[in-house]
């Protein structure tokens, strides 16, 4: 499942220079989910993929959404 990932030092060093710099590009668990519900997604539902984590950044979580209306 790690085909075509990133080494995790290579992440790492690739993240190294805004680290330094005080940037944090993580994000908290649920902001990805109400900034979709602010966009007009009536549904949100967040998974943690057990199957993959990439060291460097921890656990992946996904999140999908339904957007209203017809389909």
């Amino acid at each position: 499942m790690r085909k075509n990932l990133p080494e995790p030092a290579a992440t790492v060093i690739s993240w190294l220079s805004m680290s330094l710099q005080g940037m944090d590009m993580s994000l908290e668990r649920g902001v990805i989910a109400d900034a979709m519900l602010r966009a007009g997604f009536v549904f949100t539902q967040s998974w943690t993929l057990e199957d993959i984590e990439i060291e460097a950044h921890g656990p992946i979580v996904l999140t999908v959404g339904r957007k209203g209306g017809s389909s």
